[in-house]
């Protein structure tokens, strides 16, 4: 029997990237899979392009491509984001694609923005309701989620992974706020003790990897967060 095929969709993104990596580079995990990075344009690829590994474009928007790019794989991870018509319309096609291509597993990534910017203290656990005084982007992922779940309940095992804000090497939150420090526009409040709902993009990338590798737990929501608090500082 061959290695499960696996299709990465928005990977010139900053977690599909880090995952295309890890594939790549890490000993443990590179002779698991086949895997294809499907990207929408060549223009923010540089980290891929790098490497000899397969990368074929993608645009959602496309049904007709969509549906014949999928075709012969075992499993879909949803790394994509977008304005709202890729996000909304593009997964639309994509879950499309999955059911008519008789994919086996779609892993889809999710944010913390669907519980709003000020969470209540139920928000601590995944079965919590959701926030309806969220932001747009907010919307959006909750919109996603419904659409996960539905494909779920059709039959195609389906997990939302939901992570808190994503740090790690190339995150534009952390190169954004080193640069405003450095500048004087924003300072550490109490020295930085405070801690920072922020998750390491490796450990969502593992997180990724356990959920392709699991044959039970699907059709459910996880939070994505660090064991322990991590400060500012």
């Amino acid at each position: 029997m061959g290695k499960p095929r696996i299709a990465i969709v928005g990977a010139s993104g900053f977690v599909g990237a880090a995952l295309i990596e890890r594939l790549y580079f890490d000993q443990t995990w590179r002779d698991r899979f086949d895997f294809v990075a499907f990207i929408r344009g060549f223009g923010n690829a540089a980290r891929l392009t790098r490497l000899p590994i397969k990368v074929e474009s993608l645009d959602l928007l496309d049904y007709a491509r969509v549906g014949s790019a999928l075709a012969g794989f075992d499993a879909v991870v949803n790394c994509t984001r977008g304005d709202s018509a890729l996000m909304l319309k593009g997964l639309r096609n994509l879950i499309k694609a999955v059911e008519h291509n008789r994919v086996r597993k779609f892993v889809h990534l999710s944010s913390v923005a669907i519980y709003g910017e000020d969470p209540s203290p139920e928000s601590a656990h995944e079965n919590a309701p959701l926030n309806p005084r969220r932001s747009a982007y907010g919307d959006i992922k909750a919109a996603q989620d419904e659409m996960v779940f539905k494909l779920h309940a059709r039959g195609v095992p389906s997990i939302v992974l939901t992570p808190s804000n994503i740090g790690g090497p190339y995150s534009s939150l952390i190169v954004d706020a080193i640069a405003k420090l450095m500048a004087g526009e924003i300072v550490l409040v109490d020295e930085g003790r405070y801690p920072t709902n922020i998750v390491h993009v490796d450990n969502l990338v593992e997180a990724i990897l356990v959920a392709l590798q699991s044959d039970t737990g699907w059709g459910e929501r996880y939070f994505v967060n660090e064991a322990e608090p991590i400060t500012w500082k």
